[in-house]
């Protein structure tokens, strides 16, 4: 045996009895029910998590998101309402900020209410103990992910945060909530954010519009990432 085939097999048995390689995945859907001047509206997206120990550049847990924004159609006249896989920049946070709402697995929403007191403090082992949560779980605006809309979906730079909160002030009125739900699922995951918004695949703000006065973090770094992430 060569030493180099000999360093590589040492490589892969130390790996193997340190436990890195490990990986899991579990797919969530988001459902959101909300009630309009034109009748109940609802919309669902299934998106994959995947969670994997890693060692370079330090040792932890990496996590993966495969899958697309939640588009919902509030009728026509209305602006949609999108959730994104993220949570956005804000003026308020410290730059750069990464807290995306998909790699969080989703946030601990689904876990704290599938799992209770059982969730396991291994993050691998948790994604393991998630993938078996068949229930939805009812959840609030708090453990949305960013809420988005445009006053003209053709035109990326019209985005607006959406207030939880207060859907009116950015949706119109007479828009309200009527139940949210998350679920791990075996469906397929979600396609077709880019038949709403056809601009999204090829947008890179970062360079479009990057010298926006006055500075905004919701405008300048809002790009494709934020809608679809894919394999």
């Amino acid at each position: 045996m060569s030493t180099a085939l000999r360093i590589m097999v040492f490589l892969c048995a130390a790996l193997a009895l340190s436990g890195y390689g490990r990986s899991a995945s579990y797919r969530y859907k988001l459902a959101l029910t909300l009630d309009t001047p034109d009748g109940v509206k609802t919309a669902s997206n299934v998106v994959e998590i995947n969670a994997f120990d890693v060692t370079i550049p330090a040792r932890g847990v990496g996590h993966k998101t495969t899958g697309q924004a939640l588009y919902v159609d509030l009728g026509t006249g209305r602006r949609p309402l999108i959730a994104l896989l993220t949570r956005i920049r804000r003026a308020t946070d410290p730059w750069p900020t990464f807290r995306g709402w998909g790699e969080d697995a989703p946030g601990e929403a689904l876990a704290d209410n599938c799992l209770g007191a059982k969730k396991p403090e291994d993050l691998l082992d948790e994604v393991k103990a998630t993938r078996k949560c068949g229930r939805p779980v009812a959840i609030t605006p708090a453990d949305l992910p960013d809420l988005v809309t445009f006053a003209d979906a053709n035109d990326p730079k019209s985005v607006m945060l959406v207030d939880p909160d207060n859907l009116n002030a950015t949706l119109g009125r007479g828009v309200s909530w009527r139940s949210m739900t998350l679920e791990a699922t075996d469906e397929p995951l979600s396609k077709g954010i880019d038949e709403h918004l056809p601009w999204m695949r090829a947008y890179d703000p970062n360079i479009e519009i990057r010298g926006v006065t006055p500075f905004d973090p919701l405008k300048n770094y809002i790009n494709r990432r934020d809608f679809i992430r894919e394999k």
